[in-house]
């Protein structure tokens, strides 16, 4: 099983490109707003997906957030710790790439073309939504195209924060459906003072 994870790990990153957008830094905590300003404050949000391969699709969600917590703003949107610019995979227990949100600033594009970002959902979120969203996270589960992946990962930060998928969405699965890993689990969350045993290259967030 060891010889074969290169080859999945550098199919992953043939199918899957990363671009930098000027953002907060990698791996940097998302400024947390104060309570009082929170309780009626709300964000608008998309949620968008693009095709990865066939009819399987990467999903992504677009927060804009009033002007008093534009450090909420930005996209969430997950992948593996093989496309962080702060984690060196190759020092996992496992040797692997493992199941984690993006950087903050980082993106996650198609090799090929542009993405088509279908619209799949329009919704308001409260702020503390949005600020649970935008989280970073480490998984305990390693990353598989057609295992638990980016999409199993969104659909458990939503569950998280309380935050509900359309249908449409989570009747996707399988590896015929548009969205492949959404019935998966990513695993537990690993605690971020636990991430440099997985490879972090950082101070904990």
């Amino acid at each position: 099983m060891a010889s074969v994870r290169p080859i999945l790990f550098l199919l992953i990153t043939t199918l899957i490109a990363i671009a930098t957008e000027a953002c907060a830094p990698g791996g940097a905590p998302t400024p947390e707003p104060k309570a009082e300003e929170m309780v009626e404050a709300t964000c608008d949000c998309e949620l968008r997906s693009w095709v990865v391969a066939g009819r399987g699709r990467h999903l992504f969600i677009e927060i804009d957030c009033p002007p008093e917590f534009d450090s909420l703003d930005g996209v969430v949107e997950f992948a593996n710790t093989a496309m962080r610019r702060d984690f060196d995979w190759t020092l996992d227990p496992d040797g692997a790439a493992r199941n984690a949100r993006m950087e903050i600033g980082e993106r996650v594009f198609p090799p090929f073309g542009e993405p088509d970002n279908r619209l799949e959902a329009s919704f308001e979120l409260p702020v503390n939504a949005a600020l649970c969203l935008q989280r970073d996270r480490l998984y305990d589960s390693l990353y598989f195209i057609l295992g638990p992946n980016s999409n199993s990962m969104m659909r458990a930060a939503c569950e998280s924060c309380e935050v509900e998928l359309p249908e449409h969405i989570l009747n996707g699965f399988g590896v015929f459906g548009e969205f492949p890993g959404i019935d998966m689990s990513p695993g537990d969350e690993i605690p971020a003072d636990q991430w440099r045993e997985y490879g972090w290259l950082e101070s904990s967030p």
